[in-house]
């Protein structure tokens, strides 16, 4: 199964802006676009690349913002609402207050630019189709738009607060080709220890899982760098950091064959930061692009 985009939707249900028509008389795009960047999912209604996130009170939505070429942009100040969408015909209603966006993009870079993510905690009430309304503001051109999300009755995959699962995935060794663990150019190094094997020895862990060289997104490569900035912090205080790659061999074959670990874990996106305690159980989530001070407070706690 393909890994699914989780640069998602971006499909404007309702959207003003200071952009004036085109010629023909069509809306012109919007100057700053909102694009959910978090998903649980690629499947069922997750399919095509529609977001999905996850039933819950104060749930994590990641986005970026985007000029009418899909560049994203880092100094814009944003605040967003929930809409319930309940038909095509029917206009979205609003059911939260506006709430302030923060930007992590500081340590989310990308080819020498900062292009960063924004997240704000919503909550989700019930599955179904909502919208992320988004006002964004970037120096003298503000715009106000509308992305279209899912919401699951709960997490396809392995849910925080379960055991997870002993996999044994590949490690650095002899005879070990890296480019078959790690498609990242240069490699990290976080192949000393398997899931397994840090689960046995009780020791709390964070699990990147992502394909930095093959990555459907723009997102696998910034992620890994967070990984790696918060390995200088924690791995000394007892964390292991362990990365995962999404394919079978590091490379895709033909039919993007998902690795064992990531069919174990219930996985078809990615990025994924997963922590674990040291009792071997998952204690918080991370889909898609995640800024390191989202993840430091959870990496406290384990230490505690």
């Amino acid at each position: 199964m393909a890994v699914a985009g989780l640069a998602a939707l971006a499909a404007a249900c309702g959207s003003s802006d200071t952009g004036s028509p085109s010629p023909g008389g069509s809306p012109s795009p919007p100057p700053l676009q909102a694009v959910v960047v978090s998903s649980y999912s690629s499947s069922g209604p997750c399919s095509g690349g529609a977001a999905c996130l996850v039933q819950g009170k104060g749930q994590r939505i990641g986005f970026f913002i985007v000029d009418p070429n899909g560049t994203e942009l880092a100094d814009v100040t944003a605040s967003v609402r929930l809409l319930a969408i309940k038909s095509q015909a029917a206009s979205p209603s609003p059911i939260s207050d506006w709430t302030p966006a923060t930007y992590h993009g500081k340590d989310l870079q990308l080819a020498g630019l900062n292009r960063g993510v924004y997240s704000a905690s919503l909550d989700l009430p019930q599955l179904g189709t909502y919208g992320l309304e988004v006002k964004a503001t970037r120096g003298a051109v503000s715009a106000t738009t509308t992305s279209a999300f899912f919401v699951l009755g709960a997490d396809p995959g392995i849910p925080v607060g379960s055991p997870a699962p002993a996999s044994d995935n590949p490690i650095q060794g002899p005879g070990v080709d890296i480019a078959t663990i790690d498609t990242g150019v240069p490699p990290d190094d976080m192949h000393y220890i398997s899931i397994a094997g840090a689960i046995a020895a009780h020791h709390p862990m964070l699990i990147y899982m992502g394909t930095p060289g093959f990555c459907q997104t723009k997102t696998c490569g910034p992620e890994v760098q967070v990984a790696q900035d918060l390995e200088k912090t924690y791995k000394p205080k007892g964390i292991d950091f362990i990365h995962v790659e999404t394919y079978q061999g590091g490379r895709p074959d033909a039919k993007q064959t998902l690795s064992t670990t990531f069919l174990q874990w219930k996985l078809d996106t990615e990025p994924w930061i997963i922590l674990v305690d040291r009792n071997g159980t998952v204690v918080a989530k991370f889909p898609g692009a995640t800024g390191p001070d989202e993840i430091s407070p959870s990496l406290d706690r384990l230490l505690s």
